[in-house]
């Protein structure tokens, strides 16, 4: 369904009924009215009642909110509520239309990164809104503690609002750092020269931050695995962990492969250290393919 945040005018009687429990999951899309865009979402809710933390999720290029089941999922069961995005122009139908080229172009693939952090800003705007008239439930979002995961581009959206810097070729570098970010997952970002990131871009991320890739992921341009490790290397000391998953290639993240186990148990580790406060962030440590650097 298509849902205007400013005008929510298809709530029909189901205000007037008493609120049911959390369901699974909704599918919904909200409307930008001032950039005339669509954001397709879908939002999985925990079975507990209660004041929950929030997770988004920002599919890599090509993805959108029907992916990343596995770890939605996990992180939902763990208790909280996860809202994984379609970005629109950088979805699946962009993917079929232009291929790569989109992402490889440095002024096209930063322009995307601008709609993304939007998109995630005008969810995060709205949050009243979507639980109020949407989710129609006791579970309330925990404004105070909300973090944002992305893969692939979707990495590089998650670090941008969590404080790294970016810009078109040739401008100065910016900064899309939302104060509501407490927290961010980066799995396989991107290293310097790619969608808008330069050295010194990832020297500003304060917030606790988990960068994740494989030992075969390499990058869209042919970039070493190594490559992919930059963000972790170049971010200021203090609550930074670099988990590199033995074997892991690129895609890898998107649907957990064999790797699903360590994938889900070190980014739910990291989630309740950062985010609901119910682990101590010692216990985010090397295991199975997972290994673990911290600093």
């Amino acid at each position: 369904m298509r849902i205007p945040l400013v005008t929510v005018a298809m709530l029909w009687a189901l205000l007037s009924c008493p609120k049911p429990a959390l369901s699974a999951t909704h599918d919904l899309v909200l409307h930008d009215p001032r950039r005339n865009r669509d954001v397709p979402l879908k939002i999985y809710a925990p079975s507990q009642m209660g004041m929950h933390p929030l997770i988004i999720v920002s599919p890599g290029f090509g993805g959108d909110r029907d992916g990343y089941v596995y770890l939605a999922r996990a992180w939902s069961a763990a208790g909280y509520f996860v809202i994984v995005m379609t970005h629109l122009g950088s979805d699946r139908p962009a993917v079929l239309r232009y291929g790569a080229a989109l992402a490889l172009d440095p002024h096209a693939s930063y322009g995307l990164q601008v709609e993304r952090t939007t998109d995630v800003a005008y969810v995060l705007n709205g949050l009243d809104t979507l639980e109020r008239e949407v989710l129609l439930s006791d579970g309330r979002i925990d404004r105070a503690r909300i973090g944002v995961a992305g893969h692939s581009m979707g990495a590089g959206t998650a670090l941008l609002l969590a404080g790294a810097r970016g810009a078109s070729p040739g401008d100065a570098p910016r900064s899309f750092r939302d104060a509501r970010i407490r927290a961010a997952v980066a799995m396989s970002p991107q290293g310097p020269g790619a969608e808008g990131f330069s050295d010194g871009s990832w020297n500003s991320v304060q917030v606790p931050v988990m960068t994740m890739s494989g030992t075969l992921d390499v990058g869209i341009a042919g970039e070493p695995p190594q490559w992919r490790l930059e963000p972790f290397q170049q971010m200021p000391p203090t609550n930074k962990f670099q988990v590199t998953v033995q074997g892991a290639r690129h895609l890898s993240f998107a649907t957990g492969e064999a790797f699903h186990p360590c994938i889900v148990r070190e980014t739910t580790t990291f989630w309740n250290a950062f985010l609901s406060s119910t682990t101590d962030p010692s216990q985010i440590v090397t295991v199975g393919a997972c290994t673990v650097s911290s600093k």
